[in-house]
């Protein structure tokens, strides 16, 4: 039967929402913004890591010696990465996944094969502010933040099986912090390069991912698979279309 566990997000004072709303109005005055619009599109990339990921992976492999290789740690996330820009704002999505697989054959047994797939998906409204340009080259640098609407899920399946279980979910609200260096490279096209920090407002329970990958684990202590997971730094590489 499918187990799923999914911690909700806290709930945030009004006031505060309006504040981080009025900073990316405030941070709205680029250059990009002198279009009246820009379509944007990308990749993403975020290096991170999940204490409560790595001990639930760390038992699985502990379980398994028998392995081809072990299951890996989480490291990075990446995917692709669209949207556009009017004026001040930019709206975004970016998808970033990492799909993990191992195999091996146990003692007296066959073949057997496990995945495990994480996800990490966000709508993204942010604004930047221009602290260095120079027009004769078409290059400026921009210090911005965002307010994002983030879901994460951690979910698992022996490739055999055609449903996955979720080892762990959640949603809610989380922010970037970056800097865009962009250069327009030709009349209609700016590329950008924006390193970030990215973290989440809430927390991911993943209390149910050591028993899903190893049965008859002992219970986490209570809170032990409860943290911010994702907190992570990143790239996206972009194209902006100017209209």
């Amino acid at each position: 039967m499918k187990r799923q566990q999914t911690s909700s997000p806290p709930h945030f004072s009004s006031r505060l929402l309006m504040a981080c709303l009025l900073g990316c109005f405030l941070f709205g005055g680029s250059p990009l913004a002198q279009a009246q619009l820009s379509w944007r599109i990308g990749y993403n990339v975020g290096w991170t890591s999940s204490d409560g990921f790595d001990e639930s992976i760390r038992r699985f492999n502990e379980a398994r010696p028998w392995l081809d290789t072990q299951l890996e740690e989480i490291s990075y996330l990446d995917g692709f990465l669209f949207g556009f820009r009017i004026k001040y704002f930019e709206l975004l999505w970016s998808g970033k996944t990492r799909l993990y697989e191992v195999g091996g054959i146990p003692p007296g047994g066959s073949p057997r094969r496990w995945a495990v797939d994480v996800k990490q998906n966000s709508v993204i409204l942010n604004g930047a502010y221009p602290f260095w340009t120079k027009e004769e080259i078409g290059l400026s640098l921009e210090a911005g933040a965002s307010i994002d609407y983030t879901y994460n899920l951690v979910r698992t399946r022996q490739t055999d099986e055609v449903e996955w279980t979720d080892a762990g979910s959640a949603r809610g609200l989380s922010s970037h912090a970056f800097v865009n260096v962009t250069w327009r490279v030709a009349r209609p096209l700016s590329l950008s390069v924006s390193p970030y920090f990215q973290i989440p407002w809430f927390q991911t329970d993943l209390s149910d991912m050591p028993g899903i990958l190893v049965p008859n684990t002992p219970a986490p202590a209570e809170g032990e698979f409860e943290e911010r997971l994702y907190v992570n730094y990143g790239l996206m590489l972009s194209f902006y279309a100017h209209f």
